[in-house]
């Protein structure tokens, strides 16, 4: 009996969750030309805007006159081990 029971209660909280996704007409609504329109119009208002922003400049590098330029020709001295 106990476990008719824990079946019993474990369906019922399961129940919920599977008739939330159960669709048993499987149909869709046909869009009306009204919605094409309007979402055409979302669609070309929306790339307008994103036309108007400008382009952004190159990230600049606030320490780029406190660095010393590369230098050209032989690498570095290295200093000798001191073991």
């Amino acid at each position: 009996m106990k476990a008719f029971r824990i079946a019993t209660a474990l369906f019922l909280l399961t129940v919920p969750a599977g008739a939330q996704t159960i669709n048993l007409l499987n149909e869709k609504t046909p869009r009306t030309a009204d919605e094409i329109a309007k979402d055409k119009a979302v669609e070309d208002a929306y790339k307008a805007k994103i036309n108007k922003i400008p382009e952004q400049k190159a990230a600049s590098d606030p320490w780029a006159t406190m660095r010393a330029p590369p230098q050209q020709g032989a690498p570095p001295a290295r200093r000798p081990n001191s073991n």
